[in-house]
């Protein structure tokens, strides 16, 4: 025999969840669109001290901002991407590329951290060749070199576009393997950065300028290409 009680039977506050048996309010019972606006208010922010599984992607935190010196602030911290005011115009020796450098800690749980950098590239000389390392902290990641050659080796060098790197640094590995981006572990900062040169002095290559603009040169304060960073911490 089943006995339905009205609501309006109880007072206020009679019914707490100590009074109600483990998995005794199921699915089934509860009717649809039972739950509205007035119940919960899906505009609030709410706590959780608990874990909610099965919800969402596989991303634990996005970092990410154009390097101006702003501060951007993840659940791992708060991070504060480098100043790039001024052009970058490479030499040949190694020097790091003003805005890819980040001390970074991923959150509790990261199996994948992807660095990706931006930026604009011109070709000064012939077709610009340069060539590219990706640090992390100071070991070279040697599978992510990268070589480049933007414009056509020709003397008017009109080549300007933009120039993106990405790499995923795993963090589960079996062991640590830093020259080759992988670590059993990630607990504390780790910076990574890139580091380029031009491949002679004939073959010239700058970072964040604009060359062009409306059909005439890019003048200031256009001609500064700002480089963006972006961090993705992966589950």
């Amino acid at each position: 025999m089943t006995t339905r009680l009205r609501g309006r039977s109880f007072a206020d506050g009679a019914i707490t969840s100590a009074k109600i048996a483990a998995d005794a309010v199921t699915a089934d019972k509860i009717p649809a669109n039972a739950i509205g606006s007035s119940e919960l208010d899906l505009t609030a922010n709410y706590a959780f001290t608990g874990t909610v599984s099965g919800a969402g992607g596989n991303v634990l935190e996005m970092l990410a901002g154009v390097c101006d010196g702003r501060t951007v602030t993840v659940p791992s911290g708060s991070y504060t991407l480098q100043n790039v005011n001024a052009e970058f115009p490479l030499t040949t020796s190694y020097q790091d590329i003003t805005g890819s450098v980040l001390s970074y800690t991923p959150p509790s749980g990261t199996k994948i951290v992807v660095y990706r950098y931006q930026c604009s590239v011109d070709s000064e000389g012939y077709s610009g060749i340069s060539h590219f390392k990706f640090f992390i902290d100071s070991t070279e990641v040697i599978p992510a070199y990268r070589s480049l050659a933007p414009g056509e080796y020709v003397s008017q060098a009109h080549h300007n576009s933009e120039y993106m790197f990405e790499w995923p640094i795993q963090c589960d590995a079996a062991s640590d393997d830093a020259a080759n981006g992988k670590f059993s572990s990630w607990t504390s900062a780790k910076t990574l950065k890139l580091s380029a040169r031009e491949y002679g002095g004939s073959y010239g290559l700058r970072l964040h300028h604009n060359v062009w603009r409306n059909g005439d040169g890019a003048a200031s304060p256009y001609n500064l290409a700002v480089p963006t960073l972006t961090i993705i911490a992966l589950k």
